[in-house]
């Protein structure tokens, strides 16, 4: 079922959490990643208030960048940020190797989300082990959505891979070639390329797309039959870091660089402070932001 913010998610409580699959062709050193996003997408359009172009271009993006968490190592993070430059744009996904992510997409009711990107993609890989981020930043010159991430694949991991979203249901799969494991060896048997090695895996994963299905041993089953072996999945869903406290810091900051007034309105005594990110409402005093200031003066 593709996900519509037109459509009423009855159902979105009886779909489990999304999943992301990961498989390995051992014999001709190839990686699939299966992202089954049909729960992931229902909630996106919970979050995001669009039209129903641009909530699919939204769609398409986000179910084509989940699975570089595959990338990352246990305990890393990492941001996707796009700066479209007409018309004004700015996309941020902010995701770990949990599966955990989160969304921003300025300006919140987006008349429409284009199909031709020009501006700038930024990446950047968290790693708790390391003092600084990894940042790339790649130029995108009248580049179509839907291969952003795979230029990302290309020029910033220069890796080569493919992602495919389905048309019909909220899912997508990504292909990876890795490196032949005996890199000594002189003589090696001829492999596919990515594209040579996609369209021999199309037919099954269009098979799969057109099951619609959020069954864990279907998936597992269905790709283990193509002599893929079977790595291990984990959980894809929305989880935003705000809270009551964060948001009270920001308006604190507020407050002092601009004054009660300037930030609550003059002779108001609370504001309702909004989550960029998950639209979560926080109800903050303005008692509660002079005892921040009393407590941190103690």
């Amino acid at each position: 079922m593709l996900a519509s913010k037109d459509r009423p998610f009855k159902d979105t409580l009886m779909l489990p959490e999304s999943r992301l699959y990961s498989f390995i062709d051992q014999e001709l050193s190839y990686g699939i990643q299966f992202l089954e996003g049909q729960r992931l997408i229902q909630d996106l359009a919970l979050i995001h208030n669009l039209n129903q172009p641009s909530f699919k271009a939204l769609r398409n993006m986000l179910l084509s960048a989940q699975p570089l968490i595959s990338l990352l190592k246990p305990n890393e993070g990492m941001g996707l940020y796009i700066d479209n430059d007409e018309p004004y744009l700015r996309f941020k996904l902010e995701t770990h190797h949990d599966g955990a992510l989160r969304t921003l997409l300025l300006p919140e009711e987006l008349d429409h989300f284009p199909d031709i990107l020009t501006g700038i993609v930024r990446l950047s890989k968290i790693s708790p082990n390391s003092m600084q981020p990894y940042n790339s930043a790649i130029e995108l010159n009248r580049v179509p959505a839907t291969e952003v991430v795979n230029k990302i694949l290309l020029e910033s991991y220069q890796m080569k891979s493919v992602i495919k979203v389905a048309e019909n249901v909220d899912q997508a799969v990504m292909i990876q070639q890795f490196p032949r494991p005996n890199v000594n060896k002189e003589e090696f048997e001829e492999r596919p390329g990515v594209q040579e090695y996609w369209l021999q895996k199309k037919r099954i994963i269009n098979e799969l797309f057109q099951e619609e299905t959020t069954d864990q041993g279907v998936i597992e089953n269905l790709l283990k039959k193509e002599g893929l072996a079977y790595l291990g999945s984990r959980q894809v869903k929305f989880q935003c870091s705000c809270s009551k406290d964060r948001m009270m810091m920001g308006v604190a900051g507020l407050v002092q660089s601009e004054g009660y007034d300037e930030v609550f309105g003059e002779g108001k005594k609370d504001l309702e402070a909004k989550c960029d990110y998950c639209k979560s409402f926080y109800d903050i005093s303005r008692k509660e932001i002079e005892n921040h200031f009393l407590k941190i003066n103690q």
